[in-house]
């Protein structure tokens, strides 16, 4: 009886099936690949056999394919680098003398610069007239479904690679605090790119400087820089007559190191030269407005008198005067707020 229990056992007991897992490309691709519409999901199988182009860069090193987010603070050249950026990648010839590009048509779509003063600064920049580069100027672009497919459907009409938007805040009615927002701001964005189009906009830094991490500066919510494949910080260094480009985030390598533009003006030209690695040192008045922002970051508010001495103690030593220049200058970009004190004196907190 015991025998015969065993072998039935034995006879119902299947060995394992080996599970061969294939380890080259190659392997993978010979594989069936098996879609369940309306799933949604893709074995890790089904991804390995898949064969995607490599990734490539719309500027070498600087703007990588995808959506590129270009910050500064007001008056600091950042329209002069799209245009100079425009010429270069419609032309095929180097960015800066430096940088290779990938030649393509160039759709420039400008909500905050007139006509004008667009063929001015082209005329500037080299006076050039049969480069394939495309202008919408002050025509109310919005991300609304209608005019993101008419764009796309220009951009295929006239083998355009990339688009430019300057600048971001008038392309949408979003808040841009607001993550969950913005968030549907850059999905429409990306509609550019899913359609083979890569995107490169400009932002707003915030207007003090008030943060030591360049990807921390742009104005709005963390999602933005969540949301792109690169950003580059602008910064203009307005006693130097320099630029300053750093590259604080991009998907396709490592980060470049900030390196340093030449601003040559004359009568009848304006043109960038690549100045090497960045030695940019932060000015006195910069490096004020910093510490400023720590010292009433936790809340505090303070008047002038107790700042001053919290700034000799942090070795940041500055007069009255040049620091109640300051702390106007704050007030009046609207990153304090003021209270009233004893007498004339002003309690200063950040807003």
């Amino acid at each position: 009886m015991i025998e015969r229990i065993g072998s039935i056992i034995n006879k119902n007991r299947e060995e394992p099936t080996p599970i061969v897992v294939p380890r080259r490309r190659e392997e993978y691709a010979k594989l069936p690949v098996i879609v369940k519409s309306g799933t949604g999901l893709m074995t890790l199988m089904e991804l390995m056999a898949k064969d995607y182009p490599d990734a490539e860069w719309v500027v070498e090193r600087l703007v990588p394919e995808g959506l590129t987010i270009l910050s500064a603070q007001p008056a600091s050249f950042k329209t002069w680098l799209l245009l100079d950026l425009a010429i270069s990648v419609a032309s095929g010839n180097q960015l800066f003398e430096t940088f290779d590009t990938s030649q393509s048509g160039v759709l420039m779509v400008d909500e905050e610069n007139s006509e004008r003063m667009l063929q001015q600064r082209m005329r500037l920049l080299g006076n050039q007239t049969e480069l394939p580069i495309y202008f919408m100027v002050e025509r109310n672009f919005k991300l609304e479904d209608a005019q993101i497919s008419k764009v796309i459907k220009i951009c295929k009409e006239k083998n355009i690679g990339l688009v430019t938007f300057d600048s971001l805040v008038r392309i949408h009615s979003s808040s841009e605090n607001d993550s969950v927002q913005m968030s549907e701001v850059f999905a429409k964005l990306r509609r550019f790119t899913k359609a083979g189009i890569n995107v490169l906009v400009t932002h707003h830094n915030r207007k003090s400087g008030k943060v030591d991490n360049p990807s921390q500066e742009m104005r709005g919510s963390s999602d933005i820089l969540a949301a792109v494949d690169c950003h580059l910080s602008l910064k203009r260094n307005r006693e130097a007559k320099q630029l300053v480009i750093t590259q604080t985030k991009v998907r396709l390598s490592e980060e470049l190191e900030p390196f340093e533009m030449e601003i040559v003006v004359t009568d009848e030209s304006v043109r960038f030269e690549y100045a090497g690695l960045s030695n940019f040192v932060e000015t006195k008045r910069q490096k004020t407005m910093k510490c400023i922002f720590k010292i009433l970051s936790d809340g505090n508010s303070i008047n002038q008198k107790d700042i001053l001495a919290e700034l000799v103690d942090i070795d940041n030593k500055v007069s009255a005067k040049t620091l109640r220049s300051i702390l106007e200058e704050m007030e009046a970009d609207g990153e304090l707020t003021t209270t009233s004190g004893k007498g004339s004196e002003k309690i200063y907190s950040l807003i």
